[in-house]
């Protein structure tokens, strides 16, 4: 796999590459609204291409084909989301920019951030946009890890990168 910068010639695969990964993969995780907010059926892929030629993006070729692409993935990703459910992210950014920004008291001096999560919260309940089904698989996912000893993974990743 080669990483290197985005080129101009790299823009009708990449595009494709955004729709699809969008209305495929992450179709599992988001509701087709979501997926469509995301990337519209009319996809603006001159959009997409200005904002990767304007900025730093890498490109991962795997034999000569596109196989992603990377801009700001930890920040895009909620970002992508608040587009999904404007109603809770737009109250939630507001809620931050006065807390942070204005330096106003919020309710029960709790910093701006917690009284955004539980907003946020509050409103996702409300309006149907969180299911205590949701919750419940989440929940089952949560553990927490004991750490242990393991010598052997050591002799297994050498083995990897080094067969000699």
């Amino acid at each position: 796999m080669l990483l290197r910068a985005y080129r101009e010639s790299d823009a009708a695969a990449l595009c494709a590459l955004f729709f699809d990964t969008v209305h495929t993969v992450c179709a599992k995780d988001y509701t087709e609204q979501q997926c469509d907010a995301w990337a519209p059926r009319e996809f603006d892929c001159a959009a997409l291409c200005g904002r990767l030629a304007s900025s730093y993006a890498l490109v991962a070729e795997c034999g000569g084909a596109l196989a992603g692409f990377a801009l700001t993935f930890i920040s895009g990703v909620p970002m992508g989301e608040v587009f999904g459910a404007p109603y809770i992210g737009l109250v939630c950014f507001i809620i931050l920019m006065v807390g942070w920004m204005a330096h106003k008291r919020l309710p029960f001096n709790m910093p701006a951030g917690a009284f955004a999560i539980l907003v946020g919260t509050a409103i996702a309940w409300a309006t149907g946009y969180l299911q205590p089904a949701d919750v419940t698989a989440a929940v089952q996912d949560f553990g927490i890890p004991i750490p242990g000893l393991t010598v052997n993974l050591f002799g297994i990743g050498f083995a990897q990168i080094a067969p000699f």
